[in-house]
């Protein structure tokens, strides 16, 4: 099975995360885009792994200001 490479990111995307995860994207650098707070929350890193098999985890903007 091929690992997935996900991008971990925030629902309030600025335009440096943006850019960011289209390039990624566009260079079909990663397989999935999920964002924290929406689709996930604190302590839910657990349930991202469920199902998947991931061979790298990118974080983008984290941490919004």
């Amino acid at each position: 099975m091929i690992k997935m490479r996900i991008v971990v990111t925030h629902k309030n995307l600025d335009f440096d995360a943006a850019s960011c995860l289209w390039f990624l994207e566009r260079g079909e650098r990663i397989d999935e885009i999920i964002f924290y707070g929406k689709d996930f929350g604190v302590g839910d890193f657990e349930k991202i792994r469920e199902g998947r098999e991931i061979g790298e985890i990118i974080f983008v903007d984290f941490s919004p200001s």
